[in-house]
């Protein structure tokens, strides 16, 4: 009996997490099949190879997710509900990944945040974030629980 208190008492306490890294998904949708669908409706028509702009990241994650008309920028709140909805992502887990397109770290999605976003996509440090690096980058969030800054070199 005891043993049921404690896991409850668990779970409840992780079920109140504001945020987590550990992927979880409405429609159990597995983790490469949402990165895929992000990759796809950022990257429409376009190899791989070719580049990733600011203006990319910024129509895709500051003027797509906007719902309250503010076209400038992209709350938390409405970041999350949005790519819940799109994604169908739980919002915790939504959470996280906003954390790592905010680079600035102001609790909220501009086009100041673009800039940030594509150096941490670009893996090779060649200046160009290509649609193959911008995947590679999502399936490393949604795979390893990466602390806010890791690709900037600030944490491990």
């Amino acid at each position: 009996m005891k043993l049921l208190v404690f896991l409850l008492a668990i779970a409840v306490v992780y079920g109140q997490n504001e945020k987590t890294c550990i992927h979880s998904n409405h429609d159990q949708i597995v983790a490469d099949k949402v990165v895929q669908k992000v990759y796809q409706d950022m990257h429409k028509g376009r190899g791989p190879d070719e580049p990733i702009s600011e203006t990319d990241i910024a129509f895709e994650f500051v003027a797509k997710f906007n719902t309250d008309f503010n076209f400038l920028e992209v709350t938390r709140h409405e970041f999350i509900s949005r790519w819940e909805h799109v994604y169908r992502d739980v919002p915790g887990f939504a959470a996280y990944i906003f954390e790592h397109l905010d680079v600035t770290a102001d609790g909220k999605l501009t086009v100041d945040d673009a800039a940030g976003v594509i150096t941490a996509i670009d893996s090779n440090k060649d200046g160009v974030a290509t649609g193959r690096e911008f995947e590679l980058w999502m399936l490393d969030l949604y795979h390893n629980c990466r602390e806010v800054g890791w690709y900037h070199g600030d944490k491990n």
